[in-house]
């Protein structure tokens, strides 16, 4: 539906003017995808989602535990001051580390910053045997050097 157009000075009716044609508009994300570094994940993203949710409930079933990861696409634009937009697409795929298996590495830190292998509280609670008159030692204490 066009407005029409009158002439003021004459007050007679003006034919519409046509409008000059719109180039297609972009308007997700898909579109940006497709365009982006000349095309290049046009295809390959789908399979790069696809290949991301399988490793995903692979590691779920291996595992038994719900897999964490991430799947990030990073758009990097640049825009001159004439309006033309350069888009460099980085997807990112982030898949969960293996569970680690307890009480491989455990050490503890000593006040003075140093790894101990016990707690500190449970220090006191040791001593050799074979010297029956030996005290208990604060584990904080250095031994004198000979």
């Amino acid at each position: 539906m066009s407005e029409e157009h009158i002439d003021e000075e004459t007050g007679e009716v003006l034919p519409a003017v046509a409008e000059a044609p719109r180039a297609p508009t972009v308007r997700t994300l898909d579109q940006i995808v497709n365009r982006a570094n000349g095309g290049q994940y046009r295809d390959e993203m789908p399979r790069m989602l696809e290949n991301f949710f399988a490793q995903m409930f692979i590691f779920a079933q291996d595992y038994g535990i719900n897999a964490k990861g991430s799947f990030t696409v990073t758009l990097k634009t640049e825009v001159d001051c004439y309006g033309e937009v350069a888009v460099d697409l980085k997807p990112a795929v982030k898949l969960p580390d293996p569970p680690m298996a307890e009480g491989k590495a455990r050490m503890f830190m000593h006040a003075d910053g140093t790894l101990i292998t016990h707690q500190q509280h449970e220090m006191p609670l040791f001593k050799d045997l074979k010297k029956r008159d030996q005290k208990l030692r604060d584990p904080g204490t250095r031994k004198p050097k000979d």
